[in-house]
């Protein structure tokens, strides 16, 4: 019964990791899809950066408005930098949530194989209790067997021995029987010897 409770427990546990192991897959998609999105976000924002930057750089400006030209550069550069940093500051994030996610992995794989393992040893020591049971259920039939082959024998010698007791109880009624008859015959013979005398 210990062992069939474990053998139960074991099952749903194993469940309960397979249904982790599915909402990890499931939460998996969703980063490799968020990935992706702020992957095509980030692509955009740097196309948007890289265009502006040709256009400023293409732009031929007057000598009047050349300090505004520079300001405009600077601001570009500074958003292009910003949009860099962003860029970064996100494929860290994701870097980092991808190691998460591969150390999760790692974690449900090996739980999943301490509870395949534990499975396996449950398995084997049932089915060495089994065994054991058999064996001893084995042993107690020969025994049994021989127990009653005993009985049997102990009963023929039993009913043996009160035949023969049946026997020697006729015999010694016999003797008494014969004996009685030597005594009368010594006495009627020494009534005869009386009676010669």
């Amino acid at each position: 019964r210990d062992l069939e409770a474990r053998h139960r427990r074991l099952a749903r546990q194993l469940e309960d990791t397979q249904r982790s192991y599915e909402e990890l897959e499931a939460r998996l998609v969703e980063a490799e899809a968020e990935a992706e999105r702020l992957a095509a976000e980030r692509i955009s924002d740097r196309d948007r950066a890289v265009s502006a930057e040709r256009t400023l750089l293409r732009a031929v400006e007057p000598p009047a408005l050349h300090h505004q030209a520079l300001e405009e550069n600077a601001q570009l550069r500074a958003a292009l930098q910003d949009l860099r940093d962003k860029d970064a500051s996100r494929e860290t994030v994701l870097n980092l949530e991808r190691r998460r996610w591969a150390e999760d992995e790692r974690k449900l794989k090996e739980a999943e194989a301490r509870r395949g393992r534990a499975f396996r040893d449950a398995e084997a020591k049932a089915v060495a209790a089994q065994e054991a049971r058999d064996s001893a259920l084995s042993e107690a039939a020969r025994a049994d067997g021989e127990l009653r082959r005993r009985q049997a024998d102990w009963c023929q010698e039993r009913e043996a021995l009160q035949a023969g007791q049946l026997r020697l109880h006729a015999a010694e009624a016999d003797v008494r029987e014969r004996d009685k008859e030597i005594q009368r015959v010594l006495a009627e013979f020494k009534d005869l010897e009386r009676r010669y005398e």
